[in-house]
């Protein structure tokens, strides 16, 4: 099975292109399925510095996409924590609001998530 390639989609925005700005929320879905923290972390990098740009770091720290990178890397060291469900869930409606083609909605949605 293909994990799918969440750099691909960080390049595109990189040039001029919003799927990652509609689709992060499916690639942090996606990223579970992944064995490579170093991945994981250039990744979970390009998320915060090209989708959540010019926002504050409360925002960055509570989007669903990323507590979900981080779990994931927690999960790839082993460390002890709390499944982010929440997050997950959000991810997943968000997930499904884009690949129905309501990328505004996923931008108003956006908003702090819990454990």
């Amino acid at each position: 099975m293909e994990v799918p390639s969440v750099r691909r989609s960080c390049a595109t925005v990189a040039r001029g292109g919003d799927e990652m700005a509609r689709n992060i929320y499916k690639e942090a879905l996606d990223v579970q399925m992944a064995c490579n923290p170093s991945g994981v972390t250039h990744s979970l990098y390009e998320v915060l510095t090209v989708h959540l740009q010019g926002a504050d770091t409360a925002a960055k720290r509570s989007d669903p996409a990323v507590v979900l990178f981080v779990a994931k890397l927690a999960d790839l060291v082993g460390l002890d924590y709390q499944w982010p469900s929440e997050a997950e869930v959000e991810c997943e409606r968000r997930a499904k609001m884009a690949a129905a083609g309501d990328g505004a909605a996923v931008s108003e949605g956006a908003g702090e998530v819990g454990a």
